[in-house]
């Protein structure tokens, strides 16, 4: 693993007090917000191009 991922991996145990259910489930939340951002820009890009498929704030 990289150095950097390392670091990540070791700031997530202390910010969870090394709860791996915590860690693990706030890592899903993310996983599933990119997928539907991806899911998002795909389908903008399939129906009209990628000026569509600017991000939603």
């Amino acid at each position: 693993m990289p150095a950097g991922l390392d670091a990540v991996v070791d700031e997530l145990i202390e910010d969870y007090n090394g709860d791996v259910r915590g860690i693990v489930s706030s890592l899903l939340a993310i996983n599933e917000q990119l997928e539907t951002e991806l899911n998002r820009l795909y389908t903008a890009i399939n129906n009209g191009g990628a000026e569509q498929a600017e991000p939603r704030h």
